[in-house]
């Protein structure tokens, strides 16, 4: 793959002159795929230790620089994936959001630095290999670890593919289509969604709605202060061997 190398100072330059001039020609923002990979590695002509560390110092110090520039332009850069922690970074990406623990557990603490999250969920398996969720009712599982988790300025939205369907609205697709969920009554979270002594992961939001997560069989449940609950499907190995 072809990476900036972001230690040539024109380079890093010129890189973050292209998002701040499209923030200038209109855009709100920019998003930065892949800006947790700090350093590109391949079988043929892999980055010396040297070699990576620099471009891993070089890599952040852009990311900085951009997003100190946007500040300035009440802008924002999107950053994707995790481990991207640059100074400034008040947005970021969680693409391979899913129904686990785990992913409870990586959104709590962007939360708490009070960063702006989307939460992308869909792409990857929930619990055990084969299980692609299609995104169907909801895709209450990984919704409801999205809910334990979430904080202000956090959004969700499932999608297993990667592009939209032209002829929509004529015909379905994931990432246009509004689902019932994402209308039902929330209201602010009571308090922090936290783990009971019998392992299940619990919140309750001002409005009434409650949410449980099972970690153990990667499953959630959804009480909606409409009246309204949803059940996902037990997805875990540990549930399919029970």
């Amino acid at each position: 793959q072809w990476a900036f190398n972001h230690s040539v100072d024109q380079i890093r330059e010129l890189w973050v002159a292209d998002c701040v001039q499209a923030i200038d020609e209109g855009c709100s923002g920019c998003f930065i795929d892949r800006s947790n990979n700090l350093t590109v590695l391949n079988g043929s002509n892999p980055l010396s230790p040297f070699q990576a560390a620099q471009y891993a110092e070089s890599h952040m110090q852009a990311l900085t620089e951009l997003n100190a520039q946007l500040a300035e332009k009440n802008a924002f850069a999107i950053s994707n994936n995790e481990a991207t922690l640059s100074i400034g970074t008040t947005t970021m990406m969680l693409e391979d959001f899913a129904a686990s623990e785990h992913c409870i557990e990586t959104l709590q603490p962007v939360v708490e630095r009070g960063l702006a999250v989307q939460a992308h969920a869909g792409d990857l398996p929930d619990g055990y290999p084969g299980a692609k969720n299609p995104c169907t009712d909801g895709d209450i599982n990984a919704m409801a670890a999205f809910l334990i988790g979430a904080g202000e300025q956090c959004y969700y939205h499932c999608a297993s593919v990667w592009f939209s369907n032209p002829e929509w609205p004529a015909v379905a697709d994931p990432w246009l289509d509004w689902l019932p969920e994402y209308s039902r009554p929330l209201g602010t979270p009571v308090a922090n969604g936290t783990k009971g002594t019998d392992g299940i992961w619990r919140r309750t939001f001002s409005s009434g709605t409650k949410v449980a997560f099972d970690p153990t069989f990667n499953n959630g449940t959804i009480w909606w202060s409409d009246g309204t609950t949803n059940v996902g499907p037990v997805t875990s190995l540990t549930a399919h061997h029970a």
